[in-house]
């Protein structure tokens, strides 16, 4: 178990004579940091919920700026860490299908900045069918 890891085994061990361990639910936050900033960034946000039914869409609005500062997420602030927000892509539908568009960033005259990939060109197993 690595040192910032919460061994349970270690921790049930060490409860003091006189003690019990109570288990009880607390709100609690998952993060990552990154050493080191890709000069593109994607991000895909896992928008379902999981119920005794099975996976439910989680459908509230998510606003996104045009910036983002990814600062707070990296371990040093020594690199650039500013994005410029390129494209969105929205699912349309349930959690068990639907539809996929994309909103791409053009310039003053109505042009797309970077190439569009279209989703009939990525294949399962990678772009252009490899794999």
């Amino acid at each position: 178990v690595g040192e910032n890891l919460l061994d349970l085994e270690r921790l049930l061990a060490e409860v003091p004579r006189g003690f019990e361990l109570v288990r009880c639910r607390v709100p609690a936050t998952k993060s990552s940091l990154v050493e080191k900033l890709p000069p593109a960034l994607v991000l895909h946000l896992r928008r379902l919920q999981y119920g005794m039914f099975g996976p439910v869409k989680v459908n509230t609005r998510v606003a996104v700026p045009p910036l983002l500062n990814a600062a707070p997420a990296t371990t040093t602030s020594a690199q650039p860490s500013v994005y410029l927000l390129l494209a969105v892509t929205v699912h349309y539908g349930s959690a068990f299908g639907g539809h996929y568009v994309t909103f791409m960033r053009t310039d003053d005259l109505g042009r797309r900045r970077h190439r569009l990939v279209e989703a009939d060109a990525v294949a399962p197993g990678g772009a252009g069918g490899a794999g």
